[in-house]
């Protein structure tokens, strides 16, 4: 499968689409990891983003408040079902290794006539359901661990991918055995309408070159996977670079398919895919919040900007 990237595309409004869906045929909804507002982009870039909903409005939300300022809820995945989209944080601790409610959800939101709306309740109770799981039980040490994501024995959930009405939670951080991990949510709406704890299946490990998930979306009657390095790329000289990789889902590491695209300088976080009848589109949105320091301000979200590319198949 011979692949290449567009020509990036500016997007005015956020630093990075560190989760998002296709929204109709020429937009998008992200989220961005420094705050916690979801917004809608055109995806030619030609407006700057609008807010569609702030979840510092939303009262069940947890959130935790420090010189006026909401901290992040370090949004990382999205995934739709149906007409709801389910979004997940990093469940991660913060850059000092300190555990944080605030970064600790797992939420749905829904399209409205006139934006987008909340649905049930965020959920706060995973990193418990994956602890007690005793399929999983692995990730205890990883979770009780006071070690920031970005470090090695750290913990980070980066990527939510639909899979009929259940969800995979990828995650980039821990790397375990040099392989990156899945994990099964067998009931996410039962979740947000708070009517049941957490059912999580048979965890899948996947060889994804020592990289973790940062996105993965149903394609081509597979998997497209964005992996990445539990380390960021602009920060660390020794993290190894971004790969997209094609996988048709059956466990099985020799059904994986590294895809040999030129990644430029982006730093890849998610992918959506536009679907037209039997085509589909996708845009890979990028991490760009250590790219251009001398302009990063969150207070003056007017010079904030991402950078998002396409992926074009030639066949």
């Amino acid at each position: 499968m011979n692949c290449y990237l567009t020509p990036p595309i500016f997007h005015i409004g956020a630093w990075d689409g560190s989760a998002g869906v296709s929204w109709g045929a020429d937009h998008f909804v992200a989220a961005t990891d420094e705050e916690n507002t979801l917004r809608i982009f055109p995806t030619d870039g030609a407006q700057a983003g609008t807010r569609l909903l702030d979840l510092n409005e939303w009262a069940a939300f947890p959130k935790r408040v420090k010189n006026g300022v909401a901290k992040e809820a370090d949004i990382e995945g999205a995934a739709r079902i149906g007409e709801v989209i389910y979004w997940i944080s990093s469940h991660a601790r913060n850059r000092e290794g300190k555990a944080r409610a605030e970064r600790q959800v797992f939420f749905a939101t829904c399209g409205t006539a006139t934006g987008m709306a909340t649905l049930g309740l965020p959920y706060t109770f995973l990193l418990e359901d994956l602890s007690s799981e005793a399929r999983i039980a692995f990730l205890k040490p990883f979770i009780e661990a006071e070690i920031a994501p970005k470090e090695r024995g750290g913990l980070n959930i980066e990527s939510l991918c639909a899979v009929g009405e259940r969800l995979l939670i990828g995650f980039r951080n821990p790397i375990l055995e040099g392989k990156a991990l899945l994990v099964p949510l067998e009931n996410p709406r039962e979740l947000v309408l708070g009517k049941a704890r957490a059912v999580l299946g048979e965890p899948i490990f996947l060889d994804l070159g020592g990289l973790g998930f940062r996105d993965m979306v149903k394609w081509r009657g597979g998997f497209l996977i964005v992996a990445g390095d539990f380390r960021d790329r602009f920060d660390d000289p020794k993290a190894l670079g971004p790969k997209l990789f094609w996988w048709n889902g059956k466990l099985d590491d020799s059904n994986l398919v590294a895809l040999n695209v030129d990644l430029l300088d982006l730093n890849p976080e998610a992918a959506l895919v536009f679907t037209n009848g039997e085509e589909e589109r996708v845009l890979i949105l990028s991490d760009d919040g250590k790219l251009e320091p001398e302009l990063h301000d969150v207070r003056a979200q007017v010079k904030a900007r991402f950078r998002s590319a396409w992926l074009v198949v030639e066949n």
